[in-house]
């Protein structure tokens, strides 16, 4: 096992304990049976790769990247030339599943809020917004699905582009209007996206929500409506 894979996989055994208890912090919350046996089985898979994967990678910078100063108008561009011609998911699955990992968690929707996915709710994902026009994550889950490995999605609370996202403590040099600031509109479009992805791409295992911090300094505490 290089060096890598082992990091890897000390963050992951590292993070189940956090990730496992997340669901259960509601106190109104009781999970069912099917989840407390999901959650066993994740802690025994113990190791998994996490792909951070989406526009800003043509940038080389990081997923952060139109945190520090392009606009969001001028990063969408980037979309019109994301074509990853080799993207192969029976090559990827078979390469992660090889390594040891029984479980991908892939980045459905960053902070740069592309969708990495064929959503009806925008235009501006993978299908729709590139000359790709292919859905990765319904390759993915297909893949995963014959090889018999688990899938996670990372969902970002969190959108610098969309006006209706109310501003937080990131995403502020964007170019978004904090004027439209809509926070049932925007967590409306949310649920349906995240009903696309439960409903659309197989049997998923877990969802990785991120984004709380964004707000965890607003003078008023924001309701994020996480129970719901």
């Amino acid at each position: 096992m290089n060096l890598k894979i082992k990091i890897i996989s000390c963050l992951l055994s590292a993070l189940s304990p956090i990730m496992m208890t997340a669901a259960t912090t509601d106190s109104h919350y009781t999970p069912s049976p099917e989840v407390i046996s999901s959650q066993k089985e994740f802690e025994t898979d113990r190791f998994g790769i996490f792909i951070h994967w989406g526009i800003y990678s043509m940038f080389a910078r990081g997923e952060w990247y139109l945190n520090y100063g392009p606009k969001a108008d001028e990063y969408a561009k980037a979309a019109k030339g994301f074509y990853p011609a080799d993207f192969d998911a029976s090559a990827w699955v078979s390469a992660i599943k090889d390594s040891g990992a029984r479980y991908i968690c892939f980045t459905t929707r960053h902070h740069d809020g592309f969708s990495m996915f064929h959503t009806a709710e925008s235009d501006y994902n993978i299908v729709d917004a590139t000359p790709f026009k292919r859905d990765v994550l319904k390759e993915l889950s297909d893949e995963c699905r014959r090889q018999d490995v688990k899938l996670h999605l990372y969902y970002s609370h969190i959108d610098w582009t969309r006006d209706d996202y109310p501003w937080g403590r990131t995403g502020r040099t964007t170019g978004k209007d904090s004027l439209k600031a809509d926070w049932p509109h925007y967590y409306a479009f949310m649920n349906r996206q995240l009903r696309e992805l439960l409903t659309n791409y197989g049997p998923i295992r877990a969802v990785w929500f991120d984004g709380w911090w964004d707000h965890d300094e607003d003078k008023t505490p924001f309701d994020w409506e996480l129970p719901e």
